[in-house]
Order: C-alpha cells, then structure tokens, then sequence
C-alpha cells in the first residue's frame, strides 16, 4: 500500500509505528490517519510534550511555547490523533477481555 502524503510525496505504508502504549501498523495508520508522515514526524515531540503535561499537573513546557504556530497547530493535532488511537486500543483490549471471559464461563 501507497501512502501520499499532504506535501504530495508518496512512501510505502510497511512496517509498524510506536505509539508509546502499542504498536499500530503503518498500513492501518495510513487508513484512518489524514496525514501520516506528519503524524509520524511530530509523533516524538508530541509525545515527549505530553509526558512533560502529565508529569507537571497539566503545564505546558518552554519547548511547545517557543515553537511556531504551525508547529503548535502539527503538535496538537498528533496529540489528539494519538489520544484517539489510545483509546480506541483501549476499547478494542476491553473488548477482547470481555469476549474471552464469556468464553471461559461459557
């Protein structure tokens, strides 16, 4: 599969991304995400930001304050990509948890 990219460029969706509590294929990813390679350029520093936020009661750190405004704006937006994506892999474990325990109590 053939991602293309917001700034036009055009890479091959193999292999898997780290989202800090999974690992999501790339092919997935490329299917739900609206623009992968920025999701995965800022990933680090998203994540990075909020482990400083929770950590700090919710401040924002000196880095995401000094960045510019576009970067603010890819920041925020693979944060929230990523809470999302967190969530929903947390729904699907709940999901198969449950399956499993009705299986196992017949």
């Amino acid at each position: 599969m053939k991602i293309t990219h917001a700034d036009g460029t055009v890479t091959e969706a193999i292999g898997y991304v780290n989202l800090g509590t999974h690992i999501a294929p790339r092919a997935k990813l490329a299917m739900i995400l609206p623009d992968l390679g920025r999701f995965e350029r800022w990933l680090s520093v998203a994540q990075r930001i909020d482990r400083f936020m929770t950590a700090h009661d919710g401040a924002i750190p000196s880095e995401f304050k000094v960045m510019s405004i576009a970067d603010r704006r890819a920041v925020a937006a693979t944060l929230s990509e990523l809470g999302e994506l967190q969530r929903q892999a947390g729904e699907e474990c709940r999901a198969e948890l449950a399956r499993r325990d009705r299986m196992a109590h017949g």
